[in-house]
């Protein structure tokens, strides 16, 4: 998260001493890279302890990589505001940053970049209907992965994004659409998308189950297709 940048070792080493003992201390909760066993443990442990500090942070971490940003966005803030360890404090600024470059930065021209607190991901519930613009292909459910030429967070993950869609093909409709191209434009309109890249997630039978902006892993795409999909 670019911590190295934020703190100097050997100025800081104790605040390095303090992290290593919090994760000491939260070994048997902590199951990496299993993110959602791990936001489920930490859960139980902070309805038992809700002051916890550590778990609050390693919460935030696990819901980050999960892409709930905004249940991470809330640990991060509650570490910066309330917590104590200088150390996780620090992180969890540096972690709110990146998260913000990841949802907004790179990804939104400087004159309509927001925060995460001013907009709002959309979410949209209702059926989709078939659009002439877009190719529909009976009963599988659909992808669409919006991108613009000038989101460098887009061109990241271009070849990646590529290959998880010949990866799918046979199970999933996936649909890559520069959301600037006027054929678009309703689909971009529908689903609120303002930021990029923005992945949408329509099931077979025309229902919105995921709207969310990000540079997300493929793995995670592909375990987030499972889960909502049930392939």
């Amino acid at each position: 998260m670019g911590t190295q940048h934020l703190i100097k070792p050997a100025r800081f080493a104790w605040l390095a001493l303090l992290v290593c003992a919090s994760l000491i201390s939260l070994s048997p909760v902590l199951a990496a890279p299993d993110y959602k066993a791990n936001v489920a443990k930490l859960d139980a442990l902070l309805n038992a302890k809700p002051n916890d500090e550590s778990a609050h942070y390693y919460r935030a971490v696990s819901l980050q990589y999960l892409g709930e940003f905004r249940r991470a966005k809330a640990d991060y803030d509650w570490v910066i505001s309330k917590g104590h360890n200088t150390g996780f404090r620090k992180y969890s600024q540096s972690a709110l940053l990146g998260l913000n470059r990841s949802l907004y930065g790179s990804g939104v021209p400087t004159a309509k970049s927001t925060s995460v607190t001013s907009t709002p991901i959309a979410t949209v519930s209702k059926p989709v209907a078939a659009l002439a613009t877009v190719s529909h292909s009976g009963s599988k459910p659909q992808i669409y992965e919006f991108y613009t030429d000038w989101c460098s967070t887009c061109k990241a993950h271009e070849e990646e994004y590529s290959q998880l869609q010949n990866e799918v093909s046979s199970k999933v409709d996936y649909q890559r659409l520069n959301a600037e191209d006027p054929a678009n434009a309703e689909l971009t309109k529908r689903f609120s998308v303002q930021h990029y890249p923005t992945f949408v997630f329509v099931d077979a039978s025309g229902n919105c189950v995921f709207n969310r902006a990000g540079g997300f892993k493929a793995a995670f795409l592909k375990q987030l297709m499972s889960e909502k999909f049930r392939i």
